[in-house]
C-alpha cells in the first residue's frame, strides 16, 4: 500500500492521508503479529494486546466505511469492509485460541499429544 499509495488513493476515492494511515498500521499490525510468531511462549497480555489490537482497528475500519461511503469509490469501500471482517474475524479466532497461542503449541499436533 505504500508503494502504490498515489494510485490507491485515486483508485479507492480516499484522501491520501487515510491510505497512508491504514498503510502504516496494517505495517504496525504486522510487525507486532511477527514478533510474537517467532516467540516460542508468549505472555497473556501480549496476546491480549493483539486481540484488543484487531479488534479496535476492525471498529475503526467499519467506522472508515461509514465515514466514506458517499465518497468513496467502490474498491475503497471494498477494501475498508474486507479489512473490518478480516481483521475482526482475526481477533475472534485469537480470542478463542488464547490459551493455545500462549503456549505455541498446536493441539491438533500429535507431537503435543
Amino acid at each position: 500500500m505504500l508503494a502504490l499509495m498515489p494510485w490507491l488513493s485515486d483508485w479507492y476515492g480516499l484522501p491520501s492521508g487515510l491510505v497512508l494511515f491504514v498503510a502504516l498500521a496494517n505495517c504496525g499490525a504486522g510487525a507486532y503479529s511477527f514478533s510474537l510468531a517467532r516467540k516460542r511462549r508468549r505472555e497473556p497480555q501480549l496476546i491480549a494486546l493483539l486481540v484488543v489490537g484487531n479488534g479496535t482497528w476492525a471498529l475503526i475500519c467499519a467506522a472508515l466505511f461509514a465515514l466514506f461511503l458517499n465518497e468513496a469509490r467502490i474498491w475503497g469501500l471494498l477494501h475498508l469492509a474486507g479489512e473490518a471482517l478480516f481483521v475482526g474475524g482475526l481477533a475472534m479466532i485469537e480470542w478463542r485460541c488464547r490459551h493455545d497461542l500462549v503456549t505455541g503449541e498446536d493441539p491438533a499436533d500429535p507431537a503435543v499429544a
